[in-house]
């Protein structure tokens, strides 16, 4: 006899909220254990910690008015990898990745991973590969090097709610360079550390290696972050779009795709 699944119970989430709203729909409808559904891999609870983050709406509103900063962070990767990503139910750090021998297609520089595996986050025993790096921005230094496989990646939009779960560590800069301030984040006033005239502007840093810094600031959560916590996803064009489509009705699934040219280089 299979396991019996007991039913979620109902929850409530903010009306401002339509992230929460997704996941709580998409639980109730499926089900936490359900074979169609994304997120099954997660146990009940961690379903609840999911639905808490993304409902805590004052959080952002409080960044909004300190901070002026863009509500959201942003992961990037190659097409291919979504539905690897959505399979599991997660996107994983590096580490966690190279340990379940996932195949995928990588989009970094090997140099500069290299020098990642060696940067230890202070305060942890743990270096930048077991951490989900997420952007406080679009157009980072890391798209420019990409630029001729615009229609291969994709922006992967989460809010600025990640920030609350436990172990989350910011940057003020690209992680890698020795001016960067790496540091574990305890409360708002931690973001003093970003220069906003860089990361809220369209701004040119080719030719200025500091501005170029500092447009790499990072969000780092901890090994993994649940698929259900994507808001949108972020495209090229129209053909990179009809892919992401592509792979989220092979899934059954809805979310937000946009297209947004301006991201890219």
């Amino acid at each position: 006899m299979g396991r019996v699944v007991e039913p979620l119970p109902r929850l409530k989430a903010s009306k401002r909220d339509p992230a929460s709203l997704r996941i709580i729909n998409n639980a109730q409808k499926t089900g936490a254990d359900s074979k169609t559904n994304p997120l099954r891999s997660l146990n009940v609870m961690s379903l609840f910690e999911q639905v808490r983050y993304t409902c805590s709406m004052g959080f952002c509103d409080d960044i909004k008015k300190t901070y002026q900063l863009f509500p959201y962070a942003c992961h990037v990767t190659h097409i291919d990898n979504l539905s690897g990503i959505i399979k599991k139910g997660f996107l994983l750090s590096k580490k966690r990745l190279d340990a379940a021998g996932v195949n995928y297609e990588d989009i970094s520089d090997s140099g500069i991973q290299d020098k990642r595996s060696q940067i230890i986050v202070p305060g942890t025993s743990r270096n930048l590969h077991e951490y989900v790096p997420f952007f406080f921005t679009y157009k980072a230094p890391m798209i420019a090097k990409r630029q001729s496989e615009n229609e291969n990646l994709v922006y992967l939009q989460v809010s600025l709610d990640i920030l609350q779960r436990n172990g989350v560590a910011i940057t003020d800069g690209n992680a890698t360079s020795r001016k960067s301030e790496v540091r574990l984040f305890t409360d708002l006033r931690d973001l003093a550390i970003l220069d906003l005239s860089i990361l809220q502007k369209s701004i040119r840093y080719a030719a200025d290696d500091e501005k170029k810094r500092k447009k790499a600031a990072e969000i780092l959560v901890p090994d993994k972050l649940e698929w259900g916590s994507i808001e949108r996803l972020i495209c090229f064009n129209e053909a990179a779009k009809t892919r992401v489509l592509s792979v989220l009705s092979a899934f059954g699934m809805t979310i937000e795709v946009w297209i947004k040219k301006d991201w890219f280089y």
